[in-house]
């Protein structure tokens, strides 16, 4: 299903200096390095894309929610858009003077789709596209669950993309456990993917707690043939409520 204009979670935008992320913090973009650029040709020939896609949270308000942010670089610098650049993706158009372009959906609008963004400066346009990995899933235990500590916790989980790093944490009153299921950094296999892991929570203390399950992955099909290069990445998140016993 495509990114709808009209989802009420859509909120795009574009920053020259800060942008609020998924976790409702605010992140300050550094730019300790090259300065951002003001051009005078903004076509997509004279650009490169960089994507970040982060997909849930870590609280139950951005647990549900994807955020993509696009950046342009010329020879090394963010470029500055200030004569009514645009970048619409898959039908939700984002304008504004800046450096960052933000689009926040919900997760399942976007997890496991293909996403094309049309850049558009004057007359000129080009189009990247990408397949977004699916939203990660902790299938058992499941959210509310009470669970008895343990040498060998059992988690199912279900991820997807090309990975870099995929890490389940549990967590207890002040100690926590954690296991990195695809090694690290992750083995190459030709083969399925591991959908589970142990984890030894004997050593929790008893009462609430979380598990927690990461990843950060590569875009590895991103393209946009208009464009100098484009490339991408992110990371996924999902969090689920348990009491240790």
């Amino acid at each position: 299903m495509p990114v709808r204009p009209s989802s009420a979670l859509t909120t795009p935008g574009a920053s020259p200096g800060s942008k609020p992320t998924t976790a409702g913090s605010t992140t300050i973009i550094d730019q300790a390095g090259p300065p951002p650029v003001i051009l005078q040709d903004t076509s997509p020939g004279q650009l490169a894309a960089q994507v970040h896609l982060t997909i849930g949270g870590y609280d139950p308000a951005t647990q549900n929610l994807a955020e993509l942010s696009i950046v342009f670089l010329h020879q090394g610098h963010w470029a500055q858009f200030v004569r009514g650049e645009r970048l619409s993706c898959n039908g939700i158009t984002l304008q504004g003077a800046g450096t960052t372009f933000d689009l926040q959906v919900p997760a399942e609008t976007i997890g496991g789709k293909q996403i094309a963004c049309t850049y558009t400066s004057g007359a000129r346009s080009a189009t990247l596209v990408f397949t977004a990995p699916p939203t990660p899933t902790i299938l058992w235990p499941v959210d509310g669950s009470r669970i008895d500590r343990s040498h060998a916790t059992l988690v199912r989980f279900q991820v997807g993309g090309q990975n870099t790093m995929v890490y389940i944490t549990a967590l207890g009153p002040g100690t926590k456990s954690w296991v990195f299921p695809f090694g690290v950094p992750p083995t190459l296999r030709t083969g399925s993917p591991p959908t589970q892991a142990t984890l030894d929570t004997s050593a929790l203390s008893a009462g609430s707690g979380s598990i927690t399950l990461s990843q950060s992955f590569a875009l590895a099909d991103i393209r946009g043939a208009g464009f100098q290069r484009v490339d991408g990445n992110g990371d996924g998140v999902q969090v689920i409520a348990v009491t240790w016993s």
